[in-house]
């Protein structure tokens, strides 16, 4: 399986980035996620396995692109990262197909924050250590400063799906249903590889794209 969902990972990679060198393929994705109201998904396709890879602005997703500052900040990124790890509530398929949600993996510099948080949770249980262990701490706790301070400005949600899908050959149809929960999100450049390779521009009116 998980030579599988190699394989696939490689195939969207390998696909969409054929004419163009590493180092422009990564800036061209870089500034098109960076345009408010527009994302990119790639999804391919092989056998059963679907995976799909979303690039969505962050301030399409929480209404901000810097690291939260208030509680209802932290609250909107926690009920965000929630949402989306429910692939089935953001993507679906003709019902033909039979597919199931299986996993996803989802990546944010502002979901670097839980991470935070939580480290000075830790910290507090232990707060007894050593001086030398606290000064360690206080080491740490400047690079996760300075690593917040790289992350200001442009932001994005990075998301990988794996779905299963138990008629492969019936699959003949992808509907984004991020446009409910993301009002601003205007356009998905969205691209698939299978037996046929499709793209479409999706809009909150055209949610879905033939696959055949």
């Amino acid at each position: 399986m998980k030579f599988m969902k190699s394989r696939l990972s490689l195939s969207i990679a390998c696909v969409a980035g054929a004419l163009l060198t590493n180092a422009a393929f990564a800036e061209l994705r870089q500034h098109e996620a960076h345009v408010h109201g527009h994302a990119i998904l790639n999804a391919a396709q092989e056998g059963k396995e679907v995976e799909l890879s979303f690039e969505i602005p962050a301030m399409d997703m929480v209404g901000f692109e810097h690291q939260p500052e208030t509680q209802a900040q932290k609250d909107k990124i926690e009920a965000i990262h929630e949402l989306l790890e429910q692939g089935q509530k953001v993507v679906s398929f003709n019902d033909a197909a039979r597919c199931q949600f299986e996993h996803a993996k989802i990546e944010s510099a502002l979901l670097a924050e839980e991470e935070h948080a939580d480290h000075h949770d830790k910290h507090d249980e232990h707060h007894d250590e050593e001086h030398a262990h606290e000064d360690h701490d206080h080491k740490d706790h400047d690079h996760d400063e300075h690593d917040h301070e790289k992350h200001e400005g442009h932001s994005e949600f990075e998301i990988t799906y794996h779905f299963e899908c138990e008629q492969p050959s019936q699959l003949t149809e992808l509907t984004v249903l991020l446009f409910k929960q993301a009002p601003s999100l205007q356009e998905i450049d969205a691209s698939w590889f299978g037996e046929a390779v499709k793209k479409s521009e999706l809009t909150p009116n055209s949610a879905s794209m033939t696959l055949r």
